[in-house]
């Protein structure tokens, strides 16, 4: 079609308003196309849209209400409008309109998704204004998900989403108290029950609850299982050595909805074992920090190294020291009279 014949064809209130009997056909043209750009957003299928609200806030929310006590409910909400999810999380999306005779016959809505299809999935196929779609908790990697609702009448509205994966760990020494009243509330660093305690003279060793927390906390993971696995000793164990073999917990932990679980860390050797070793002695244990589905590891989030080092600071009355550190934590203890755990928190 030429310009004269578009011309023609196009609404009256251009005929008549915008356009003059002496302007030429293209210049006819450019001013009716350049009108039609200042009135697509009125054209525009902008009356329909797709809202989304995370069936769980954000792991940062969790955290923040431990440690202020509480958030404002403003927040809260706008937290679970949030577009990037964590895989395993649930997402109500609701089909809505300033007009809305405009949605139609809510039976006969049709939710497809356009992209990202091997990321997610809706819970139930029921064609409704309303529809759940849930983040699958196995993935190695993440993506945009876009999601299409089209009414009976062929209008359509999309949402595009991201699934997120555990990117990293951050680690801290375990609180005393988790009572926010209490006086040991902020302060940090409480020992396994079963490795020696302070004032032990006879034990070497250390040990330390490390709490774990799983990256990005802008998403939430309670819905992801982790589990430590062994990756070796360096050096390996032998004669002369105080390195062991390293026996992580063998079942998957879940997350907490703060993305965070608890790992424990340290060692114990006998004084009256270690006066017939050689010291100083180090070693190190490995491991990979994996995401386990229904036995399978699919993803190693971190590898992450566990140091011991033992010596002697008096070696005639047998006093040892022990530290023991891992992620950016550290716990040393000797076995002096009245000794007490030392715990350190180093900034990565």
């Amino acid at each position: 079609m030429n310009a004269n014949a578009i011309i023609r064809a196009s609404s009256p209130f251009f005929q008549k308003y915008v356009l003059s009997p002496g302007m030429p056909a293209k210049r006819h043209l450019a001013m009716m196309l350049l009108g039609l750009c200042f009135t697509a957003p009125l054209l525009a299928n902008e009356v329909l849209r797709i809202e989304s609200q995370a069936a769980e806030y954000s792991a940062q929310i969790y955290i923040q209400e431990e440690e202020k006590g509480s958030v404002p409910e403003k927040e809260k909400e706008n937290d679970q409008k949030r577009k990037k999810l964590g895989i395993g999380e649930t997402v109500i999306l609701t089909l809505v309109s300033d007009k809305p005779q405009l949605i139609g016959d809510p039976s006969q809505i049709e939710w497809t998704i356009e992209e990202g299809e091997n990321l997610a999935s809706f819970q139930e196929e029921d064609n409704s204004v309303i529809q759940t779609l849930v983040i699958r908790n196995d993935l190695s990697q993440g993506g945009d998900i876009t999601v299409k609702a089209v009414t009976e009448e062929g209008r359509e509205a999309k949402i595009t989403l991201s699934a997120i994966v555990p990117e990293g760990i951050s680690a801290k020494h375990l609180r005393k108290s988790y009572d926010r009243n209490h006086p040991d509330f902020n302060k940090r660093g409480v020992i396994y029950f079963d490795l020696p305690k302070d004032g032990d003279q006879e034990m070497a060793g250390a040990s330390a609850v490390l709490e774990l927390t799983f990256l990005p906390i802008s998403v939430n993971f309670r819905n992801v299982h982790i589990i430590e696995r062994d990756k070796g000793c360096v050096p390996a164990p032998a004669e002369g050595s105080l390195a062991a073999p390293h026996d992580p917990n063998p079942a998957p932990v879940r997350l907490d909805t703060k993305n965070r679980l608890s790992d424990n860390i340290g060692c114990r050797e006998p004084i009256a074992k270690l006066k017939f070793y050689d010291l100083p002695q180090t070693h190190k244990w490995i491991c990979d920090w994996n995401i386990n589905v229904d036995g399978k590891d699919v993803k190693t989030i971190q590898t992450v190294e566990q140091h011991f080092f033992y010596d002697w600071i008096d070696v005639v009355n047998e006093i040892a020291t022990t530290t023991v550190s891992k992620f950016n934590c550290s716990v040393s203890r000797s076995t002096e009279k009245n000794n007490k755990h030392v715990f350190i928190n180093q900034s990565k």
